[in-house]
C-alpha cells in the first residue's frame, strides 16, 4: 500500500496558473466525466 502524498512537500515543485488549472480540469473531465445536453457536468471517478 502506498503512503499518501505530502502536498506541503510537493507544493514548492508545483507551479500553477489559470492555464494549468484549465488544462488539468479539461483532462480530468475528459477521462472521468461528461456534459449532458442541458449543460450539467457529471463526474464518475473510476479506479481500476
Amino acid at each position: 500500500m502506498k503512503k499518501p502524498l505530502d502536498i506541503e512537500k510537493l507544493r514548492q515543485y508545483i507551479e500553477y496558473s489559470i492555464e494549468t488549472i484549465v488544462a488539468f480540469l479539461r483532462a480530468f473531465f475528459d477521462s472521468e466525466g461528461y456534459v449532458d445536453k442541458n449543460g450539467y457536468i457529471y463526474v464518475f471517478p473510476i479506479q481500476i
